[in-house]
């Protein structure tokens, strides 16, 4: 047990030593400690997504693949026009065939191949051939098409020296690798003296469907890592943490990785900005009082916004121009919707994008067992009455601002000016809500020792050490439905294990799914021990006798 003059999470931050020393010496340190395994389960849950999940079974992922493929070869894909009655905004652009076979018989230009179990959740993923392992080039429709390159470009690497299975799980290994560094980033920015609140907080807001999709070939997964990992970087600096300039560059490399993840991530930046400046307002302007780092950042994080807006223009170009000489050619699929209407829809989805949130899979066709569901929200919620109790009013009304701009705002945005709600997905807004359960560990850091303190860290540490055994239940009642057919409840996934299974992945990819089901496992273990002296420590530092602060110490 630290005594209260000696909390190495607050001693740290008085080290005058180079941060690159300092991260070398700190491999003891609680919050370095906390914050690999927080990274680790990332990895290991994306990871498990990732080879358990059929090929093509995640949002557009068949879109994604073919223009990835198409980007690394340096084709961005021209616009064709659609036809029927609903026209789609359809690319074509230069991929190897293999692409092109994720169900049979062949479709149209204007039918994009989706699996064959797709929406289907009684249906096993059985039904699929085999991708073919075809490497001639030829001309694949993509719904996808402009799209910022980056994030296809390199996911897309694989396609150049595979093919098939194997070259979309190598994409789908990349696209974890991609938001595993994001997470790691952001905690390498945040000050000691709160990471181990904050890698808390990050790992209960990595939610299933955050890790499903950073486990697949979609920028989605990409788009909620960094806006987390920014959250996290901006609402963990504190102004007398040095070094400012390496986290600077940091912060700076999250901004191009969230504005250009993408067609609209520079919305996303701005409105993570935003969020992480009502929740760390005063320490963010002191930290940047220091001129280099002012100046790394503004312009680092503008140069990062204005080049997406400006890629988005001019990406945008020929369809305009195609729409202005047939109105048939470039229209969105979905019709958008009035304000009023639109609060309508918000009302009626807002429930079912909350639980969206935390768990739905596949083409938006399965969830987890419910209490999966209503646990993770549970826990949310006792969380925010727990801070709003012991907190400010400046940050209960910062906090109240970022709720409601992530989970009204910004759906009732995107339903009235991009897409209709009968299409609109939680996984839209989920870049936004992550940062609520950041915002919380944020200020939770930050409150005065009292009850609510405590057991506000009681909710962070439990709910970390917890959430991993949750994510595991997913990903076997995920399996289930591919498996065996049909949505699983808690006692329904014994049957992964005495009833024949129509689709199982193949063997290499089990063999990786079982490792990262097992790296999950190790997570909880090294959170629980990692935290066992904090939590001793926090009880000092108050003199309490809570219960949870004997058992831990």
């Amino acid at each position: 047990m630290f005594p209260a003059s000696a909390d190495p999470l607050r001693d740290e931050v008085t080290k005058p030593k180079r941060w690159w020393i300092r991260a070398l010496h700190s491999g003891g340190h609680p919050s370095t400690r906390v914050s690999l395994a927080v990274i680790l389960y990332v990895f290991g849950a994306a990871v498990t997504w990732t080879a358990l999940t059929p090929v093509g079974a995640a949002p557009d992922e068949p879109a994604h693949i073919a223009y990835a493929a198409g980007v690394v070869r340096g084709d961005l894909g021209e616009l064709v026009p659609g036809s029927g009655d609903s026209p789609r905004r359809l690319v074509m652009v230069t991929a190897p065939e293999w692409v092109n076979s994720f169900t049979v018989p062949a479709r149209s230009v204007d039918e994009f191949r989706y699996p064959c179990f797709a929406t289907i959740v009684s249906r096993e993923a059985n039904c699929a051939p085999e991708l073919t392992g075809s490497t001639a080039l030829a001309e694949i429709p993509t719904t996808v098409g402009r799209y910022p390159p980056p994030y296809h470009w390199i996911v897309g690497l694989p396609t150049l020296v595979l093919a098939g299975n194997p070259a979309v799980y190598a994409m789908r290994l990349i696209s974890a690798a991609l938001a595993t560094g994001m997470v790691a980033m952001g905690l390498a920015i945040a000050s000691p003296a709160r990471r181990t609140w904050l890698a808390l907080g990050t790992a209960v807001a990595f939610t299933p469907t955050a890790a499903h999709l950073a486990g697949s070939v979609n920028p989605s997964g990409l788009e909620i890592s960094a806006a987390l990992a920014l959250g996290v970087g901006l609402m963990g600096v504190v102004a007398s943490d040095p070094p400012r300039r390496n986290m600077a560059g940091l912060l700076v490399a999250l901004s191009f990785a969230l504005a250009w993840s993408r067609p609209l991530g520079y919305l996303t930046f701005v409105a993570v900005i935003l969020a992480s400046w009502l929740i760390n307002r005063a320490e963010l302007r002191a930290w940047l009082r220091d001129t280099a780092t002012r100046t790394i950042v503004v312009v680092g994080a503008s140069a990062a916004a204005v080049s997406a807006i400006l890629y988005r223009v001019l990406a945008g170009l020929p369809a305009r121009a195609a729409s202005a000489a047939d109105p048939t050619t470039g229209s969105t699929l979905f019709g958008t919707v009035g304000l009023d209407s639109a609060l309508d829809e918000v009302e009626n989805y807002l429930i079912n994008w909350s639980l969206d949130l935390v768990g739905r899979f596949g083409w938006v066709d399965h969830s987890p067992p419910g209490s999966v569901l209503f646990g993770w929200v549970l826990l949310t919620i006792v969380l925010v009455l727990f801070v709003f109790i012991g907190s400010t009013r400046r940050d209960r009304l910062a906090l109240t601002i970022l709720g409601i701009g992530a989970l009204v705002i910004t759906p009732l945005v995107a339903i009235t000016t991009t897409i209709h709600s009968n299409a609109y997905e939680a996984r839209y807004h989920l870049p936004l809500a992550v940062l609520i359960i950041v915002g919380l560990a944020k200020v939770s850091s930050g409150l005065p020792e009292s009850d609510e303190r405590r057991f506000t860290w009681s909710l962070l540490r439990w709910g970390a050490v917890l959430v991993p055994i949750a994510m595991l239940v997913s990903v076997a009642a995920s399996l289930h439905r591919y498996s065996l057919g049909a949505e699983a409840q808690l006692v329904d996934l014994s049957h992964l294990l005495f009833e024949f299974k129509e689709w199982l992945p193949p063997p290499g990819a089990l063999a990786v799914g079982t490792l990262g089901a097992a790296t999950i496992l190790t997570a909880p273990i090294l959170l629980h021990r990692s935290t066992r002296q904090r939590a001793g420590a926090v009880a000092a530092q108050t003199g309490s006798t809570h219960p949870t602060g004997n058992r831990d110490r």
